[in-house]
């Protein structure tokens, strides 16, 4: 987004997948109030939590965080993140990267001007970023469309990639007319 508003020459077109940046729920809430400090990643990274106990949570709660409900999981999807996510370190990690971009891109899209083609795509099953984030994103970039995918979750290309490509692929043409006709 940034990289659009900044590069108006460089970037022709923009595709949004459930940006979190205006997210108002609890949890967007306190990764902006302040910095999660280091002592409490420490912590969660040496929370004793057996590996065999670690991996049969993460097996489980990918499919709920990534993907919309009742949709198909692609299974090396879930095992790249449950192999990538192994031991309480990584979720340390994880989370602090999380919290930390939270925190960093507060504000990140007061008063953005984007003038390239743009699409806000949001699943409306995201379990993690509620739609109205989106819908705020929508409202704040003049000319954008926004697509809600009724069937998916917080990862649209995973739950619905014919329909997200379709949407890329839509949103290029369009910037490659604008640039003929000029």
């Amino acid at each position: 987004m940034r990289a659009a508003a900044r590069h108006a020459d460089l970037v022709k077109a923009l595709v949004a997948l459930d940006d979190p940046l205006n997210a108002q729920h609890w949890l967007a809430r306190l990764a902006r109030r302040r910095p999660i400090p280091v002592w409490f990643w420490s912590c969660v990274a040496h929370l004793p939590v057996p590996a065999r106990t670690l991996r049969w949570g993460i097996r489980r709660a990918i499919p709920k965080v990534l993907y919309g409900p009742g949709a198909t999981t692609d299974p090396e999807v879930v095992a790249y993140w449950t192999q990538l996510v192994s031991r309480a370190t990584d979720v340390a990690a994880l989370g602090r990267d999380a919290f930390r971009y939270g925190y960093e891109a507060l504000g990140s899209h007061r008063g953005i001007r984007v003038h390239c083609p743009t699409v806000i795509v949001h699943g409306a099953r995201d379990r993690i970023i509620p739609v109205q984030s989106s819908r705020m994103l929508h409202q704040q970039i003049s000319g954008s469309q926004l697509v809600i995918l009724p069937r998916s979750g917080h990862c649209p290309q995973l739950d619905n990639p014919d329909e997200v490509t379709r949407l890329v692929v839509e949103v290029v043409r369009r910037a490659g007319d604008r640039t003929e006709s000029a």
